[in-house]
């Protein structure tokens, strides 16, 4: 019953804009928290990274927090359409393979493959 209820709040996502109200918590939440990340050398490096492996521009950083806050509700529900796809989800799980096969197998959430664990 999670994995449907996870499957199905990502289609939904797909569907439903977020309400203004969520958007604007989870806006504020990441421009609020974006200095942190370069607090330390290891996220100014991790920070770096993307600008050379996504051919970003040099003013990436500089303009994050003014471009995060015109983030508009069609902005997030666009971007869901084209990024958010539960029909090609891969579900990983762990645990006993004998207490959860049969569980899963009747959810028929697709086929279900059991890799045992490595020493």
């Amino acid at each position: 019953d999670a994995i449907r209820e996870l499957l199905g709040q990502l289609e939904r996502m797909r569907v439903e804009a977020p309400v203004p109200d969520e958007l604007a918590e989870v806006r504020d939440f990441l421009v609020g928290i974006f200095p942190l990340r370069f607090e330390t050398t290891t996220g100014i490096a991790t920070a770096i990274e993307p600008l050379a492996v996504y051919d970003l521009p040099d003013d990436y950083w500089h303009t994050y927090r003014s471009r995060l806050e015109t983030v508009t509700a069609d902005d997030v529900l666009g971007a869901a359409r084209e990024l958010v796809r539960p029909d090609e989800a891969l579900i990983l799980l762990t645990g006993d393979a004998a207490l959860l096969r049969d569980d899963l197998a009747a959810a028929d959430l697709g086929p279900l493959e059991v890799v045992p664990a490595q020493a």
